[in-house]
């Protein structure tokens, strides 16, 4: 009996102690929003803290305010509904077939809008987006999409695509540690060294910037030249072009980078050649 009472005793302090932990956790989370929006809960008393943190959460800095999701799906039906009304068909043909003229090679960077500004339609870029547009051979979700965007999507053009204020190149050209991400920007540092000479003469930081990230996309053309996959395709059908650009975040215009593709296989065939490609 006395073992059984002190097992009770034990379960019901257990229970307790659980209990005044998970209020706790509860008013530590609502302080930490009304640190946030000290207003929140005088709008919608009713509002426990349970509506936060639980699985339903439809609360934010205005109770009234739809979730993020649920305005993105508004959107998403919106959109489809706009494009539906002028071609109800259009979603059906997108799904009867997947032939992109373009495989497009870019920065993750937020502000590059692919297709917009292109001027192209849905299903006519393929894209491969990564920190400062690195074309790497150790990279195998790069070198899978180049495979199948060459192989089996046989598209003809390949673009390479860098941007002015592109943050990958200007970490790249400090004397700081970043992180995990400074492994992945060694490529740039590396292409700062062998240009160092060119790159030393300019004084402007924001030309010096501007300069690098240009070498950075030739560098890359010079890396998909350098790809078998790219070789193969080339020695068989003189396909795909490849076409370096750069994005001005200011203006939204790109310019063509100016490559002599022969002069740059002529100078590096001796190493990088595995096919008659040219």
């Amino acid at each position: 009996k006395f073992l059984l009472i002190l097992n009770l005793l034990i379960l019901h302090f257990s229970m307790l102690f659980r209990s005044t932990l998970l209020n706790n956790s509860k008013q530590l989370a609502k302080n930490a929003l009304l640190l946030r929006n000290p207003n929140l809960f005088s709008m919608n008393e009713s509002c426990d803290i349970n509506t936060f943190v639980g699985k339903n959460c439809v609360c934010s800095s205005d109770v009234n305010e739809k979730s993020t999701m649920e305005a993105l799906m508004e959107n998403n039906a919106s959109w489809a509904k706009k494009i539906t009304d002028k071609n109800p068909n259009y979603f059906k043909n997108q799904s009867k077939k997947h032939t992109p003229k373009f495989f497009f090679i870019g920065c993750s960077d937020a502000r590059l809008s692919i297709q917009e500004m292109l001027g192209l339609k849905m299903g006519e870029v393929f894209v491969h987006r990564n920190v400062g547009n690195q074309v790497l051979s150790t990279d195998l979700n790069f070198v899978s999409c180049l495979h199948y965007a060459v192989e089996y999507l046989k598209i003809e053009n390949i673009i390479v695509c860098g941007h002015y204020d592109c943050g990958a190149v200007r970490a790249a050209a400090t004397n700081k540690d970043h992180g995990i991400v400074q492994q992945w920007l060694a490529g740039i540092k590396d292409l700062a060294r062998e240009h160092n000479e060119e790159l030393f003469k300019i004084r402007d930081t924001e030309m010096y910037h501007r300069k690098l990230v240009e070498l950075n996309v030739q560098k890359q053309v010079l890396s998909l030249y350098a790809s078998p996959i790219v070789q193969k395709s080339h020695s068989i059908k003189k396909q795909p072009f490849i076409h370096p650009i750069v994005l001005d975040i200011e203006t939204g215009l790109i310019h063509e980078v100016e490559i002599d593709y022969q002069k740059l296989v002529d100078k590096f065939k001796h190493i990088y050649s595995m096919y008659d490609f040219v």
